[in-house]
C-alpha cells in the first residue's frame, strides 16, 4: 500500500492531470493493430491523444469530465481528481443520511450550496459515472438514485451527456437482466432529503467534509483498486528512464502480461450478491461475444496471444474429436469488448459483438469452439502461448 509520501509523489507527478494512464491495460499500446480509439472519440476537449503504441492526455486541454473514464474498455484511464473509490464511499455515506436515497451532483449544481454536501458526493461532471459505479449502489439498496446536474447547454462539460446517458442505460440494462429495479433518476434540483437549510450550515458541512479528507489520507486501508493505480503511476513517476514498448509489456514467460478485468467482474459480483440473471441477451459496452468463423480460420492463434484477458484461450481440458482441429475456450465475464482479437486476425474470421447472453456471463463453464489444427508453422505460436501460460 503507498504512503502518504508516495501518494503526494503520485500528485506532484501527475502535474494537474485529472486522469492517470496505465498504459498495459491499454490494448492500442499492447498492439498497434488495435483499432479501439474509444477514448479519443469520447474526449469533448480533444485532450486524448493514442498511437504508436502509446497513450497520452493533454492536461492544459483535458477539462476533466470523465467520459473517455468509462469509455476506455481496459479501464486504461483512471479518474485521480477526485478517485472513484472516494466518490463511492461518499455517495455510501450520503446514502444512509438521506435514508437510502442516494444522490451524486456535478460541481456546477454544487457550487450554488442548495444541497447539503453530507447528503451527496459531488463529481466535477457526472460524465465521470460508470455503469460499475451505478450498479453498486444501486446493489446497495439505494432506494434511488438521483442525478443532479445543471443545464448542460451552457456548461463546458455539456458535450459530455452522451457519456452520463451510456453510463445510466448500461447500468438500467444490466440490473433489468437480473430483475433489480432500476433507480435512476437525472434531476436538475436536490430532492428534499439532501437540500440545504441554510448557508451557514452549508458551510460548516463543507468544513466537516475538508477535514475528514485530509484525515482519510494518513489512515491505513485495505489495498483497493485505486492503491493499485497509484502504485502503478508512482513507478511510472520513479522510472523516468525510456524503456521500450518490449520491456514495459514483458511478461515472466517473454509474452504481453495479461491483466484481470476487476471492474467488469466486481459488477457481476454486485449483481449476482442480488440474484441470478433471466437469460436474456443485452447489449452492453462492458462485456463482449467472440465468435470465430472455423471456415476461414487458419487456427494460426494470433487472437489467443492477443487477447489482454485471457477470455478467449486455446482449452487446456478439452480435445477435439477431429484431430485436425482443436478446441478453443471463451469465456464472456472476462471479455472487455476491446476487439483487439478480431483486429489481430489476417482472414477476419474473429467478430465481436457487444450483444451477450447474461446466462453466459455468470456460467462457471466457458463457451468452446472448434477452430482448424494448423499443420504448418504452428509451432511457434504453440511454443510461445506455452511461455505465456507458464
Amino acid at each position: 500500500m503507498p504512503s502518504l509520501a508516495d501518494i503526494v509523489s503520485v500528485a506532484e507527478s501527475l502535474q494537474g492531470s485529472p486522469i492517470a494512464v496505465l498504459p498495459s491495460r491499454c490494448v492500442a499500446v499492447r498492439n498497434r493493430n488495435a483499432t479501439c480509439r474509444r477514448c479519443e472519440e469520447a474526449c469533448i476537449a480533444d485532450a486524448v491523444t493514442v498511437g504508436q503504441n502509446q497513450v497520452s492526455i493533454d492536461a492544459a486541454l483535458c477539462v476533466n469530465c470523465g467520459a473517455c473514464v468509462g469509455a476506455c474498455p481496459g479501464s486504461a484511464l483512471v479518474g485521480a481528481k477526485p478517485l472513484a473509490e472516494d466518490v463511492a464511499l461518499q455517495a455510501s455515506r450520503a446514502m444512509t443520511a438521506c435514508d437510502g436515497v442516494a444522490v451524486i451532483a456535478c460541481a456546477r449544481k454544487a457550487a450554488r450550496k442548495t444541497g447539503d454536501p453530507e447528503r451527496f458526493a459531488e463529481l466535477p461532471c457526472l460524465g465521470r459515472l460508470t455503469e460499475a459505479a451505478l450498479v453498486a449502489l444501486a446493489c446497495q439498496g439505494a432506494k434511488q438514485v438521483y442525478l443532479v446536474d445543471g443545464d448542460c447547454a451552457t456548461c463546458r462539460y455539456g458535450a459530455a451527456e452522451p457519456a452520463i446517458d451510456a453510463a445510466v442505460q448500461g447500468a438500467a440494462t444490466l440490473l433489468g437482466a437480473w430483475g433489480q429495479p432500476v433507480p435512476f433518476e437525472r434531476a436538475s434540483g436536490f430532492p428534499p432529503c439532501a437540500q440545504a437549510d441554510d448557508g451557514q450550515s452549508v458551510r460548516a458541512a463543507e468544513r466537516r467534509r475538508l477535514f475528514a479528507r485530509a484525515g482519510s489520507m494518513a489512515k491505513s486501508a485495505a489495498r483497493t483498486t485505486a492503491e493499485q493505480a497509484l502504485d502503478e503511476v508512482l513507478a511510472q513517476s520513479k522510472q523516468r528512464t525510456l524503456q521500450t514498448l518490449r520491456d514495459r509489456m514483458r511478461a515472466p514467460g517473454g509474452a504481453a502480461a495479461p491483466f484481470e478485468p476487476a471492474r467488469n467482474l466486481a459488477v457481476l459480483d454486485a449483481l449476482c450478491a442480488r440474484g441470478e440473471p433471466d437469460g436474456r441477451p443485452i447489449s452492453t459496452r462492458l462485456y463482449g461475444s467472440v465468435s470465430i468463423d472455423s471456415q476461414t480460420c487458419s487456427g494460426c492463434g494470433v487472437c489467443l496471444l492477443a487477447c489482454p484477458t485471457r477470455a478467449l484461450r486455446r482449452s487446456e481440458v478439452v480435445e477435439a474429436d477431429d484431430p485436425q482441429q482443436q478446441m478453443v475456450e471463451f469465456q464472456a465475464a472476462d471479455c472487455i469488448q476491446c476487439g483487439l482479437c478480431a483486429d489481430v486476425c489476417l482472414r477476419g474470421s474473429v467478430t465481436v459483438s457487444p450483444v451477450v447472453s447474461s446466462a453466459e456471463l455468470v456460467d462457471f463453464e466457458p463457451r468452446l469452439m472448434a477452430i482448424p489444427r494448423q499443420m504448418r508453422g504452428g509451432a511457434l505460436f504453440r511454443k510461445a502461448y506455452e511461455s505465456r501460460r507458464a
